[in-house]
């Protein structure tokens, strides 16, 4: 029998935080203000590559965030589906609690196929509470329209550059 979308088995991220208590990060950068090198990458959190850059490339630059060399900056490119949409403003609403890269990580780590319901309003409340969120209060700014706006705009602004495909870095 197929289950429900959404109906997943609880969340329970399995990367550590790229944004550990010891690197500076600051919204949806990871990193000093003033690295030498900026890293900025466009992602829809559905993409399974995105994922692996996510899990594998970015706790590859750790040693260079904490000397300060490399920052990493996050930006959407909701593209797959609506899930890509309602998970990107999931990580925007963490941002406020100061868990942008806490909620990032566990996103990613809770993929599972696209538009299949991996990213479904009860699933990113549970992500949330798993990062020690409240997730009413996810739930609630999964509708706020500012963080719908940061999205699409950052999406709108990868089209323009001409980004065809995730991840895309730029250096």
């Amino acid at each position: 029998a197929s289950a429900e979308p959404g109906a997943s088995a609880p969340v329970a991220p399995t990367v550590a935080p790229s944004a550990g208590p010891d690197l500076p990060s600051e919204g949806n950068r990871l990193g000093s203000a003033d690295a030498k090198v900026v890293v900025e990458y466009w992602a829809d959190y559905q993409c399974p590559f995105c994922g692996k850059f996510a899990q594998e490339t970015i706790p590859q630059l750790i040693p260079r965030i904490e000397d300060g060399t490399v920052a990493v900056v996050h930006r959407d490119y909701t593209f797959i589906g609506p899930e890509s949409i309602d998970a990107a403003v999931a990580v925007r609403c963490a941002e406020r609690e100061g868990k942008f890269w806490a909620m990032h990580d566990a996103v990613y780590a809770a993929q599972n196929g696209e538009n299949e319901g991996a990213f479904a309003r009860a699933r990113l409340n549970a992500i949330a509470a798993s990062i020690g969120l409240d997730g009413n209060a996810i739930e609630a700014c999964l509708d706020d329209h500012d963080a719908i706006v940061d999205v699409l705009s950052d999406t709108a602004e990868a089209v323009r550059l001409g980004i065809e495909s995730t991840p895309t870095a730029i250096v």
